[in-house]
């Protein structure tokens, strides 16, 4: 007989390093990482909206992507949207905006106007995470917040940085951009600390500390027409929110109250731009009175008179979208035609470059989207500062071409999301504020 050794079984140890890389990838493959990555997208891309065009543009298009892999899950949601009058309306302004291309005597121009209706997408980007509008607003104000601190930092002249010639601190954008979005902050500030009883104290510190930061930034950019907006705005949005909600009354006697100390506060720093700012129109309508054009001022006036005149002459289809520089008398403003070749205003933009259809359109969409923020802006913790924000943009649109910008056409487009998202029924967000 033989004599068999049984040797002992070798013991299996796991590989870990499989495992793990299985797990990754399967969370990564699946919808809920899916959403966590266009959630943590669409904040970045918010967030860098008032700051960098780089760095957006990125973050828009991995925002985009990441869209674009969930529609396999996210699709049928999209079918309420795609019907919505809002929607609808954006399509056609953008498609007559392509459109009137086709007869525009600067076609390449009308091309490049056309990228910045790109933004009008977002309402599709975000409508996965529409129910995360707080964070989405919460991410838009911590990027206002830190143009804030560039502003600050250009005051000082620390890093290089500096004040424009004027002495206007512009952030990382133009004054008027960054004027903008300081008024958007300043109204969604104010919403919740008029709500200050429903949030948490290091919220509440939050807003208080964004809000004072918000309006010093919005003096100090000079930039008239958001200073225009921004009284018209908040006084009439704050008398709204006495009217609708007695309640909140002590709420926003205070909230003034911090708005006029605030503004007490910075006028030793911003009090001399204001005066210089004033005196500037002051001079210019005393040029303009003898007929010279050639100043700020008085070049934005020559500007609105030649987009008067190319609508009554053409009321239906305009110069075609980019032919409006082709109008400007260079001699009257003394500027090349590159320099400055958009009316300097939103709605006479529109009425000169595609006529009356696409003045109505663009006046259809800030109609509808101010309809429903005002209808549903009790639903959610910054509903009542979205028609302020609108509001403020609608009337400093007045004073430059917001459409023509990615970064000011991209505020309106969330805003207009922001709107979309409550006007189904039955939807209420998740709020992070409490």
């Amino acid at each position: 007989m033989v004599d068999v050794v049984q040797t002992p079984a070798r013991e299996v140890v796991p590989d870990n390093t499989s495992t793990v890389c299985r797990t990754w990838t399967e969370w990564l493959l699946s919808d809920a990482s899916a959403q966590c990555m266009q959630l943590n997208y669409a904040v970045a891309y918010l967030f860098l909206l008032p700051l960098d065009h780089m760095l957006r543009d990125l973050a828009w298009i991995l925002l985009a992507a990441c869209a674009i892999v969930r529609l396999r899950v996210t699709w049928r949601g999209y079918r309420c949207l795609a019907c919505d009058p809002l929607i609808v309306v954006l399509g056609l302004w953008s498609l007559w905006h392509g459109i009137s291309i086709l007869w525009s005597p600067h076609w390449s121009w009308g091309v490049d106007e056309w990228t910045s209706y790109r933004t009008l997408l977002l309402p599709f980007l975000l409508w996965p995470i529409r129910r995360q509008a707080d964070l989405l607003v919460a991410g838009l104000l911590a990027g206002i917040f830190l143009a804030n601190a560039v502003q600050l930092i250009q005051y000082l002249h620390w890093f290089g940085m500096t004040p424009n010639f004027e002495g206007r601190l512009h952030g990382l954008l133009h004054p008027t951009q960054t004027g903008v979005f300081c008024l958007a902050a300043i109204s969604w500030h104010t919403v919740g600390l008029i709500q200050f009883r429903s949030i948490r104290r290091s919220h509440l510190l939050l807003s208080c500390l964004g809000l004072c930061a918000a309006i010093a930034g919005l003096i100090s950019t000079g930039s008239r027409g958001p200073w225009i907006g921004g009284i018209c705005s908040l006084s009439l949005g704050l008398l709204l929110i006495t009217w609708c909600r007695p309640c909140s009354r002590k709420s926003v006697l205070t909230v003034t109250a911090i708005i006029l100390l605030s503004l007490a506060a910075t006028w030793p720093w911003c009090g001399p731009l204001v005066s210089l700012r004033l005196e500037n129109v002051r001079k210019d309508l005393q040029r303009m009175a003898a007929r010279d054009f050639t100043t700020d001022n008085g070049r934005r006036l020559a500007f609105w008179e030649t987009a008067c005149k190319v609508f009554v002459r053409q009321p239906l289809l305009g110069t075609g979208a980019g032919g409006f520089s082709q109008e400007i008398d260079l001699d009257k403003v003394g500027y090349d035609r590159r320099e400055h070749s958009h009316a300097h205003s939103t709605y006479l933009h529109e009425l000169a470059s595609k006529g009356a259809p696409g003045a109505f359109l663009l006046l259809a969409s800030l109609g509808l989207c101010m309809k429903y923020c005002l209808t549903n802006s009790s639903r959610w913790f910054y509903g009542m500062g979205t028609p302020m924000v609108l509001g403020g943009w609608a009337v400093s649109g007045t004073f430059d071409t917001f459409q023509l910008s990615a970064t000011t056409f991209g505020l309106f487009s969330f805003i207009a999301t922001l709107a979309l998202s409550m006007q189904l029924p039955g939807e209420r967000q998740q709020s992070l504020m409490t």
